[in-house]
Order: structure tokens, then C-alpha cells, then sequence
């Protein structure tokens, strides 16, 4: 969120401020009214916080009754990119050891590091996110860049981790585009992203996607491959990311 003082100086500039900011996390749909008001609260020059948040909810809300409007033309049997991207990302997880976040950290370099943290150095075998600024763009008519690596300086592995994730995002029928580069995201495309607000579904076992991936090898050729590199005492960063 942006930062500045409220006072009637600046209290245009900064309502416009703040309202930009709102507006699109409420159309990504990953925000709670809870946290859109901590986050905008921040914001807002007061020593006290009731009034902060209650001048935070004022500038929210309209924002957030115009959303629930939006979402009440959408089918209800309609299965939308969130949708598709979320029962991707369970499998990547559940059946290929693939640490998948959306909408995670603030940029890539951020993204990285704190997925690397995560990392089960024994069991996972990459990661794939996109960010706060990919959500931003997306919201707008933006594409879906994904990010990916398997936390090893191998690009076979790599490639690897980019496959499993495209094979994981086209099986829960989105439209993927990479050409197997793993220097380059990548790109799910998104005509209109739609994510109801306050949604929490369960999309079941995951049982559309079993895990197995015959063009790739198997988990002995996997651990053979990280000895003959000499990848077991640490972890290391494919490519260092640069901020947006």
C-alpha cells in the first residue's frame, strides 16, 4: 500500500493513492476486508487505530459492494483461470513436490527467497509462483507469468520442473504458453480474471492429475543426477531475479 499522511493538505492525493491500490486487490479476489483494512489503516496519520480502520473501511467498501455486484453475473458453473490455477497448483504440490504459490510476495527476488525457506531440501522438487505486481497486471487484462526452478543450478532439472508445471496447468485446461526456455516464465493466458471474493472451495482430491510423467525420469535418474553434480550440501538459486 502506499504510504502518506491524512490531513486535508494532502487528503485528495492520498485517497487516490490508496484508492488505486484497493481497487485492484479487490478485483483479484485474494484480499480479505480484514486485511484491505489493516493494510490501508497503515496509511491513514492517526494515533488512533479505530479511526484509522474505520477511515480505511470508508474508502473499502464502496469498492467492495461494487465487486459482489460484478460477481453476481458470473456463473456459478463457470471455471475460471483461479479456478484452473488452483487445482493446478494442489497438484503440483500434493503429486510433484513443487512448492506453488499464487499471488506470493511482493517481486520475484522476495518470491525466491522466501520460497527457498520453505524448501524441503530432501523432498521438493521446485517451485512455481507469480507474484503481488503479476496480480496487479492481471487484474487489468494482464497474463499469468509463472516462475519456476527446482532450487539447483541444473538446467535439466529446471526444464524438468518447467514440464511438470506446464503438463499440471494445460490437464486443469488452461492455455499455456513456453517454448522450454528456463531462463523465461511461463505464461498462462487470461482473457478476464475473475476470483470471488472471500472464496474457499474445495476443489477434492486432485485425482485428475495422478503424478506420473512418463517423458521425464524417474526419481532414481533424479537422484543420481543431483549427486553427480554435487548438489546435496546446498541449495542454489537457478537465476537471481531482479526486482520490477
Amino acid at each position: 500500500m502506499a504510504t502518506g499522511s491524512y490531513h486535508a493538505g494532502s487528503a485528495d492525493v492520498l485517497y487516490s493513492c490508496l484508492e488505486y491500490g484497493i481497487i485492484w486487490r479487490v478485483k483479484s479476489g485474494f484480499y480479505t476486508m480484514d486485511e484491505l483494512v489493516y493494510q490501508t489503516s497503515l496509511s491513514i496519520d492517526s494515533n488512533d487505530t479505530t479511526v484509522a480502520h474505520n477511515k480505511a473501511r470508508e474508502i473499502i467498501i464502496p469498492h467492495w459492494e461494487k465487486q459482489l455486484l460484478a460477481q453476481q453475473s458470473w456463473s456459478a458453473n463457470e471455471r475460471t483461470v483461479s479456478d484452473k490455477l488452483t487445482q493446478a497448483f494442489d497438484s503440483l504440490e500434493r503429486n510433484h513436490k513443487i512448492l506453488a504459490r499464487m499471488n506470493f510476495a511482493c517481486c520475484r527476488t522476495c518470491a525466491i527467497s522466501e520460497l527457498a525457506g520453505d524448501c524441503d531440501e530432501d523432498e521438493t522438487r521446485g517451485y512455481v509462483f507469480f507474484h503481488e505486481q503479476i496480480t496487479e497486471g492481471l487484474v487489468k487484462g494482464g497474463n499469468v507469468d509463472l516462475y519456476f526452478g527446482s532450487f539447483t543450478r541444473s538446467e535439466r532439472k529446471n526444464i524438468d520442473v518447467g514440464k511438470r508445471v506446464v503438463g499440471s496447468l494445460r490437464k486443469a485446461g488452461l492455455r499455456v504458453e513456453w517454448e522450454g526456455d528456463p531462463g523465461q516464465p511461463i505464461v498462462v493466458r487470461c482473457d478476464e480474471w475473475r476470483r470471488r471474493l472471500q472464496e474457499d472451495e474445495d476443489y477434492g482430491d486432485g485425482d485428475y492429475d495422478d503424478g506420473e510423467w512418463e517423458e521425464e525420469e524417474d526419481e532414481e535418474e533424479w537422484e543420481e543426477d543431483e549427486e553427480d553434480e554435487g548438489e546435496n550440501d546446498e541449495i542454489h538459486m537457478l537465476y537471481s531475479f531482479q526486482s520490477q
